[in-house]
């Protein structure tokens, strides 16, 4: 049975999860890049398999997580040649017929799919969405299909008006586009949180500890007076979730930049370009949560003596069960050498942890 959903495909609880890859070894966007984050050796084997040339299209790539829960498997579908490439049809018809076979081999009884071909690979969802209903309509499995977010580029009546601190937001969320990575909401939660944190106190959002690492609900209010005009969404922000894309109106875009140009300050225009340089490689939902949650430890819980990766995780324990599984040790590490590349900007000497080497 085949149910088209939209959401998030990592809370799904299905047996396999289908990864849209191409077959030079790279996972640098969209799913594919929070596929790497969060299941390391299936990256490592998908890409060494990549080198020896033996990822082909028409060919499905299987890894399992060896793991007594879901997902059991991680099934690597090849939608394209290179990642610059598009996608075709028939490339989608020729890895569905395998992944038939895969699903009979393992003998799989559920399985979460992302929107293959579509998105990045340039493919029309619509046909994509016929051809994968003509193809596993007969499997006798639980078939969960995420469809790709849809917006509305209609913009409504509003009367936003540019601030600094709107246009320097803004003009974050467009950095991260043109690096290629479609934003959430979740991310620009943390790209505000990273924007205040070096400095920018008149945002006066007020961050708490929450599920997906620090959130503050009055940005949803920010982004909702911006909504129309400079923002498009398919849904009202109030009414968004984490994981709900969030688009930048390209119309706005020099009207964004000629503001920055004309009103912020040389110190401001520095602390976009420190941002960006922080966030560099975690420009995910999960990376960005692993690096804000990782900076708030460290900012915050000073209490604890944070010195070790065991004390972070014993920090990151008391946040969240479910931060501790996802959050490994090498993961911590990598967020921490980060940060501390930022330390001067991030932790003034006053605040600053001693730490013990990782």
């Amino acid at each position: 049975m085949i149910k088209f959903i939209k959401g998030n495909i990592f809370e799904s609880n299905a047996e396999a999860l289908v990864n849209s890859v191409n077959t030079v070894g790279v996972m640098g966007k969209g799913i594919a890049l929070q596929f790497k984050e969060r299941f390391p050796e299936n990256y490592r084997l998908y890409k060494k398999t990549c080198e020896e040339g033996r990822v082909t299209i028409g060919k499905m790539f299987v890894t399992s997580t060896n793991s007594l829960i879901n997902p059991r498997w991680i099934i690597n579908f090849p939608t394209k040649k290179h990642w610059m490439h598009r996608s075709s049809y028939g490339f989608i018809e020729a890895g569905l017929d395998d992944l038939i076979k895969v699903i009979k081999d393992l003998n799989i009884k559920s399985i979460a799919i992302p929107p293959i071909g579509a998105g990045q690979g340039g493919l029309k969802w619509e046909k994509v969405k016929r051809i994968i209903e003509d193809k596993l309509g007969e499997l006798d499995i639980e078939i969960l299909v995420y469809e790709p977010d849809s917006i509305n580029l209609m913009p409504i009546s509003t009367n936003a008006k540019l601030t600094k601190q709107r246009a320097m937001l803004l003009y974050l969320v467009e950095l991260y586009r043109v690096l290629g990575y479609e934003i959430t909401l979740l991310e620009i939660q943390k790209v505000a949180y990273f924007l205040q944190r070096l400095g920018q106190a008149d945002l006066k959002l007020q961050f708490k500890k929450y599920y997906y690492g620090p959130y503050a609900h009055n940005l949803q209010h920010l982004l909702h007076h911006l909504r129309g005009s400079y923002l498009l969404t398919e849904k009202p922000i109030l009414d968004s979730r984490p994981y709900d894309n969030i688009y930048l109106n390209n119309e706005k875009l020099a009207e964004i930049k000629d503001f920055i140009d004309k009103y912020c300050s040389d110190t401001e225009i520095q602390r976009i370009e420190i941002i960006s340089k922080i966030i560099e490689g975690f420009e995910s939902p999960f990376g960005l949560e692993l690096l804000a949650t990782v900076d708030w430890i460290l900012f915050n819980d000073r209490e604890n003596k944070i010195q070790t990766i065991e004390d972070f995780q014993k920090a990151i324990l008391r946040w969240s069960k479910r931060k501790y599984d996802v959050f490994k040790k090498e993961l911590i590490e990598i967020a921490f050498k980060r940060l501390m590349q930022f330390k001067e900007k991030l932790y003034p000497l006053n605040k600053l942890p001693i730490l013990a080497p990782l």
